[in-house]
């Protein structure tokens, strides 16, 4: 019926064959007629294993003369709708739940089909069903761009059969095949597309999460991380003019363009070592310049109109958090680039704040260039933390073994990197002597521009802060305070010298790092306690930070906690949950006992 030439009968034979695609993929909404779980159950495997390939490749056959059909003028509507059916009869079968080879109970079964995409994993009777299939539809989504419903099943076939797995790829070389007739059957030709093609980054991040790129032979991974870097590019440039729901569009892309690297990342050592580098440090450097103002970076200026919509939205750290992992991952891959970029970005920076300071930009300063000034040092912050640390919920924060490796084999002096620490909070910026640790003075650029904040608030300065920067650098405190003050020896293989000279157990200047750390914290709450997120937030990181046995017993003694105690009563009104919070760091500190 669908092979007739006559559109009526097309459109029954397709409706006939969805009907019993939908009757067959489910066994717990197949219509009853009386018959046992049992019988549904075989029913459904003796259709899976005697009809259902069949009707596969009926639709492929179709979709390939539908293919031969397409051209640069529009289709008929009769060849339109057909095209339409067989794509979602397609969808339907990509879509269809192999899982259940043995008899099990009705509510278990229910619970597996309440999968909306469940994975494709066929069993071995399919091999080579798949292998035309991804150059097929790519070729009919590129083709079907100027029609959005097309082009959406189109993709939604290609998203399930990017995630083929089970015994048809259980072999390393059988999953590198997939992919590659991905990347040789038209993927890259639409990652190089412009504008992007909404889709392609899913697609890309699909694939790569089941399929690795460690997988790609060399005459394909040069292409592929090629078109990786340049459709991130893409999508990183500013677009001016777009809508709230465009804009979030592009960053949802550009989130799973970003999925991409991970297994990258995490496979490097089965990768050449120089173009995974290379590429790695391209796009660490264009989401840099994305998150600056210009002439560094491309940032579009910051209106009244984005301040206002920022008040009712989820913070940055929040919203760009798996982002920002992602970018970290990418830093730490190319450490001898990204650490003194950074240190010499924010320490620039923390420099004008502190001039611009001087001049109060109230009294005909340029308000919107301090802005943007404040925006810069909230995003090298940002990513400057999420390069130093690797903060999981619910797990021990370490230091991530790269950062150690790259502070180990810098050539530091420790007496320069202990110098450079003991000038913090000292007014101008501080003076590197000697070789220091460039980890360490990354940190203290950081720390710097705490000092900086500090200060301007005991001066009355506070309306020229951003509360945001506050609440992103009491963020970066909590996450690096976690991971290196005064960390436990014991966790690791082995340690940097300059960095345990620097915030150890042990050290000198581990417990004076501990107590400015302490001190930039009560300084929020003293000077600042109006801003009521501001005082939570650090509330919650004292909590934090005190909440170990070794740092609560440093703290117990440090200068800048007893103030706080004797001080408490003139912090101003705190809101309950801050209050809570306070109480709670201080009955810990004064609890701590390492004995």
């Amino acid at each position: 019926m669908v092979a007739a030439g006559n559109p009526h009968l097309r459109a029954v034979g397709c409706s006939l064959l969805s009907a019993l695609l939908v009757e067959f993929s489910s066994s717990t909404r197949a219509t009853d007629v009386g018959l046992t779980w049992e019988v549904h159950l075989r029913a459904k495997r003796a259709f899976e294993t005697t009809h259902l390939r069949k009707v596969f490749q009926f639709c492929q056959q179709g979709l390939r003369e539908a293919a031969g059909r397409l051209g640069p003028n529009a289709l008929s509507p009769e060849d339109r709708a057909l095209l339409r059916r067989l794509l979602l009869l397609s969808e339907q079968l990509l879509s269809w739940n192999f899982q259940f080879a043995m008899p099990l109970p009705r509510k278990l079964v229910g619970l597996f089909e309440s999968q909306q995409s469940p994975t494709l994993r066929p069993g071995p009777e399919w091999k080579g069903a798949f292998d035309e299939a991804p150059q097929l539809l790519l070729q009919l989504y590129g083709a079907l761009g100027q029609d959005p419903e097309l082009a959406h099943v189109a993709l939604q076939c290609l998203l399930q059969l990017a995630t083929l797995n089970g015994a048809l790829v259980g072999e390393r070389d059988q999953r590198g095949t997939h992919l590659s007739r991905f990347l040789g059957g038209g993927l890259l030709d639409l990652m190089g597309a412009r504008p992007p093609r909404e889709g392609v980054a899913q697609l890309v991040g699909r694939l790569a999460l089941f399929h690795p790129p460690s997988l790609l032979g060399p005459d394909l991974l040069g292409p592929y991380l090629e078109r990786l870097c340049a459709l991130a590019e893409a999508l990183l440039q500013p677009q001016p003019g777009l809508s709230r729901e465009e804009a979030d569009h592009r960053q949802e892309s550009l989130d799973q363009l970003l999925d991409a690297w991970v297994p990258l990342l995490q496979d490097a050592a089965l990768l050449p070592e120089e173009p995974l580098r290379g590429a790695a440090l391209r796009l660490f450097q264009l989401y840099l310049r994305s998150r600056l103002a210009p002439p560094d970076g491309t940032r579009t200026p910051i209106s009244d109109d984005e301040d206002e919509v920022a008040e009712e939205e989820e913070d940055d750290r929040q919203r760009y958090r798996d982002q920002l992992a992602v970018v970290g991952m990418l830093g730490r891959h190319v450490l001898p680039h990204a650490v003194p970029l950074l240190s010499q970005l924010l320490e620039q920076r923390t420099k004008h704040l502190q001039e611009v300071l001087r001049n109060d930009p109230r009294s005909g300063g340029d308000v919107a260039a301090h802005k943007e000034l404040l925006e810069d040092l909230h995003w090298l912050v940002l990513m400057t933390g999420h390069l130093l640390t690797t903060v999981s919920e619910g797990e021990t924060p370490l230091i991530p073994r790269d950062v150690t490796q790259y502070s180990m084999n810098c050539g530091a002096e420790s007496p320069a990197t202990l110098s450079l620490l003991s000038q913090l909070g000292q007014g101008d910026a501080p003076v590197c002597q000697g070789s220091p640790d460039p980890v360490v003075r990354l940190m203290v650029a950081v720390l710097q521009l705490c000092a900086v904040e500090r200060a301007a608030l005991q001066a009355g300065l506070a309306p020229l802060l951003s509360p945001e920067v506050a609440l992103t650098l009491v963020w970066f405190l909590r996450r690096w305070g976690l991971t290196y003050l005064l960390p436990n020896e014991s966790y690791y293989s082995q340690m940097s010298p300059t960095l345990v000279a620097a915030f150890g157990r042990d050290s000198e200047a581990g417990p004076y790092v501990l107590d400015w750390v302490l001190g930039k914290l009560c300084s929020n709450l003293e000077l600042w306690s109006s801003e009521a997120t501001l005082a939570l937030g650090t509330c919650q990181t004292l909590v934090s930070l005190l909440n170990n046995v070794e740092r609560g017993h440093q703290a117990a003694a440090c200068p800048s906690l007893l103030a706080l105690v004797q001080r408490r009563g003139q912090l101003g009104s705190l809101a309950p949950g801050a209050h809570r919070a306070l109480l709670k760091a201080l009955v810990i500190a004064c609890t701590a006992n390492r004995s």
